[in-house]
């Protein structure tokens, strides 16, 4: 929610650039996430992870920005948690 509160799509590329600096220097080649799930409530304890926060379209735009800044470092993202993962009980 951090990231998509900035409405900054360049923002969103520079931490994927220095996510996949970090995880290609650390000697992997992939990175699990950026998590795209929309969430309607807050009661999901994974909600920070998100780069989406409640708008679709923002969410589109973020997640696309980042995934294009990790993968210009050679490494894989992997896009997690599309929808549905924000329920806690049951």
């Amino acid at each position: 929610p951090a990231l998509a509160a900035t409405f900054n799509a360049d923002r969103a590329k520079e931490m994927g650039v220095a996510l996949g600096l970090e995880t290609r220097s650390s000697g992997f080649q992939q990175i699990a996430g950026p998590g795209m799930n929309m969430y309607r409530t807050p009661y999901s304890g994974r909600s920070f992870e998100y780069v989406s926060g409640e708008d679709p379209y923002l969410g589109a735009v973020m997640a696309a920005a980042e995934i294009n800044g990790i993968q210009s470092q050679g490494v894989w993202a992997d896009a997690k948690h599309y929808i549905a993962n924000e329920q806690e009980a049951n």
